[in-house]
């Protein structure tokens, strides 16, 4: 089960509209400093874009479309590379939900952990 971030670099921009200084200390002290180009193409390297060639595994995607921290246009970049690569994916895009999962409309709720369960049945059944 996978949220859609697709690229570390963008997603942890402290200069991103969201970011409220939470992660710039989290970023420097786990990841170095960002303004050095090196550290920069180790995360891209790194990153889920980069290897989503790589899945080989079923995989369950679950993307916000409101969600501020993880544009819904970073889960599309790997919905686009995992469908050319004709691999076994399964993405919900919740309409109304933020980053968190909890700002999703009670049918969309629904829809998600019955989507879940169908998708862990199916690995079972495997």
């Amino acid at each position: 089960f996978l949220g859609g971030i697709s690229i570390n670099v963008d997603t942890l921009d402290p200069d991103a509209q969201w970011n409220t200084g939470l992660l710039v200390g989290w970023d420097a002290s786990e990841i170095g400093d960002r303004s050095n180009p090196e550290i920069n193409a180790a995360i891209k390297q790194v990153s889920p874009i980069t290897n989503a060639h790589k899945i080989t595994k079923p995989l369950l995607m679950y993307q916000g479309a409101r969600d501020a921290r993880v544009s819904v246009e970073s889960a599309r970049k790997i919905v686009k590379v995992m469908e050319k690569n004709d691999s076994n994916l399964w993405y919900i895009e919740a309409v109304n939900d933020g980053h968190t999962g909890s700002q999703t409309s009670p049918l969309e709720g629904i829809y998600l952990f019955a989507s879940m369960n169908k998708f862990m049945n199916k690995l079972i059944e495997e």
